[in-house]
């Protein structure tokens, strides 16, 4: 039997392109998927701060990675699945925000390879250096939502403290290769290219195209309890299992 995703009507689906699909951002590990770094914003108002909020406000919230263009890029991908610019790449439903203090000091998270920042002497730092993109002043600001616009008189501990900027799901899905959003007629009026938006603002809602995609029969990679980075067995009916 598949797993097909329970999707209500009144569910809100973030959708965002995805360049970089390596096991950090999102992240996958020890049966959680989360998303800490990437899609913030220095002035508080990244996709990962709006989906807490609209959680925060009673709202079931999906977020689903569409394949940018990047994609196909030597070690954008390392999830062992042949992605094109347009396809599905992943959905989770998130069921846990908390603040990226919560995140580098709870035993749940802080040994994340993800829980990137820690708080040291009122200021936020990198838990350590390492190769990556992550490690640098831009990065950390957009990731923690500490830039200047967001600031206003705040402080940056209060901002790691307080904000609510981290995204955990425990179901989530990873579409294997070949489910474009760009199959069939619909899905061509939207711009791969420019981060999905619509080339003819008359066409439907993003969320209601998303709706319309997920009804039809998928297989995914894996679903909760699995990293598509580690583990690459699919099921006899090429879909995916709880655990």
């Amino acid at each position: 039997m598949k797993i097909i995703p329970n999707i209500n009507s009144e569910d809100i689906i973030y959708t965002y392109k995805e360049q970089v699909f390596t096991g950090f951002a999102p992240c996958f590990q020890d049966g959680i998927y989360s998303l800490a770094c990437c899609k913030g914003a220095m002035n508080g108002k990244g996709m990962r701060q709006s989906i807490c909020k609209t959680i925060d406000s009673g709202k079931t919230v999906w977020v689903m990675a569409i394949a940018g263009c990047d994609i196909k890029h030597s070690n954008n991908n390392t999830s062992g699945i042949s992605y094109e610019p347009g396809d599905a790449l992943y959905l989770a439903r998130i069921d846990k925000i908390c603040t990226w203090y919560e995140y580098s000091t709870l035993d749940n998270y802080c040994k994340r390879k993800d829980s990137y920042y820690v708080l040291k002497d009122g200021m936020v730092d990198w838990r350590k250096i390492q190769d990556n993109l992550h490690s640098n002043e831009i990065n950390k600001l957009t990731d923690c939502g500490i830039g200047l616009r967001n600031l206003k008189g705040r402080t940056e501990a209060d901002i790691f403290k307080n904000d609510k900027q981290i995204l955990l799901a425990k179901e989530y899905y990873v579409f294997d290769k070949g489910q474009r959003l760009s199959g069939v007629d619909v899905y061509k009026t939207i711009d791969v290219n420019r981060g999905y938006s619509y080339i003819e603002k008359t066409k439907p809602s993003r969320t209601s195209i998303l709706k319309e995609f997920l009804k039809r029969n998928h297989s995914f990679k894996f679903c909760g309890g699995k990293d598509p980075f580690t583990d690459t067995a699919l099921t006899k009916e090429g879909g995916c299992r709880r655990k």
